[in-house]
């Protein structure tokens, strides 16, 4: 006669194809998602923060490139390009006036 197979934490019967018994899966299984969910919370806030620094340099290369220029003015430039929030309708006018633009 076969033993019957238990769980690892205590001695209940455990879940096909899992170390645990049921509700040792699901306490496992609630710290596992917590921990996703940290984990991918972590990769989202280094991909935003690289990605602004990649704008960031972006614009001091292409705006600001080889001209003479001081910290401050150079600062004002980034803050105007991505931190300040453009009224309502700025948008649409730059994207139809880049629209209007001859390729060069």
């Amino acid at each position: 006669m076969a033993k019957a197979k238990t769980c690892s934490k205590c001695t209940d019967p455990r879940v096909d194809g899992q170390p645990f018994c049921a509700p040792h899966y699901a306490e496992y299984m609630r710290e596992y998602r917590d921990r996703a969910d940290k984990k991918r919370d972590n990769d989202n806030y280094y991909n935003g923060f690289r990605d602004g620094v990649a704008k960031a340099v972006a614009t001091l290369r292409g705006k600001i490139g080889g001209s003479p220029m001081t910290g401050f003015q150079a600062a004002v430039i980034l803050e105007r390009s991505y931190l300040m929030p453009q009224a309502p309708g700025v948008a649409d006018r730059q994207k139809l006036i880049a629209s209007m633009r001859p390729i060069t």
